[in-house]
């Protein structure tokens, strides 16, 4: 199975040798803790999971493993993906998560999932602001402590992207609002000169939150991939009030929006 767009072709990957490229690729990426070994995925593969390669003009510039999944339907997980340096911008990742979602149609999946830190703000604008993922759940510290070279000494926070195969509801797809767009907003962290700074009355449980209806935004650094090596203890704080901000109102609300500005668009409560 092959999925282009332009120059891009994204293919299945059979041959030992090619899903060596694969781990090369992702080792690369994560040079600490590389995700995904080939023999790992070799048997991904062989079991009936997935495993792809991306292609501009015959080389390798992006990857994917994902393993059949039950949670929250019958689907595909996304366990790991990642485009060359030289390749991002180029829409390589849109054609792999394109991709993935053809596979899974044809095996009568319902879902593509995957995880994804929620203060990484360029990941959550692709998951939710142009794909249109909904989001599962908040997973706390989902990994444990991760020495990839990316996450160092950081808390593996994460949000379940869930992605419907067939029709779904697309409303988020390119959303270049920031906050103050989307009428009757209640702002519960909000990023002033870098820093998370909580609301007034924007605890879980506040009476005003506690009501149905309605949206609130919940802030998230601007590039917090810089800021671990810069600040880690800003960063920590950023993760610390990210996850007592969103955990507790994805319980009983659902993000319906990721904005331009950097926030998240959740109900009060249904």
């Amino acid at each position: 199975m092959v999925t282009t767009a332009d120059a891009v072709a994204v293919r299945t990957l059979h041959r030992i040798e090619d899903i060596a490229a694969a781990e090369a690729l992702f080792a690369a990426t994560w040079p600490g803790q590389p995700p995904a070994t080939a023999g790992l995925m070799r048997a991904i593969e062989h079991a009936g999971g997935y495993v792809a390669g991306a292609y501009i003009d015959d080389a390798m510039v992006g990857a994917a493993a994902a393993f059949l999944a039950s949670h929250p339907s019958p689907g595909l997980h996304s366990h790991v993906a990642a485009v060359t340096p030289a390749a991002r911008g180029r829409g390589v990742g849109y054609v792999i998560k394109m991709h993935q979602r053809a596979w899974a149609a044809q095996r009568g999946l319902q879902t593509v999932t995957w995880t994804f830190d929620p203060l990484v703000r360029r990941n959550a604008w692709f998951n939710i602001g142009k794909l249109g993922a909904g989001i599962g759940e908040y997973l706390v510290d989902f990994y444990g402590r991760m020495d990839d070279g990316i996450n160092d000494g950081d808390e593996s926070d994460r949000l379940l992207a869930v992605w419907p195969v067939g029709d779904h509801d697309r409303t988020g797809l390119h959303d270049h609002h920031g906050v103050e767009d989307h009428g009757e907003v209640g702002v519960v962290l909000e990023e002033v000169e870098g820093r998370p700074v909580i609301r007034d009355g924007g605890g879980a449980g506040s009476e005003r939150d506690g009501e149905s209806g309605g949206l609130v935004a919940v802030a998230t650094p601007p590039d917090v991939e810089s800021l671990r090596h810069s600040d880690p203890a800003l960063a920590h704080a950023w993760r610390i009030a990210v996850r007592e901000a969103l955990e507790p109102r994805l319980r009983t609300g659902r993000v319906v929006r990721f904005t331009r500005s950097g926030s998240y668009l959740v109900t009060r409560g249904e």
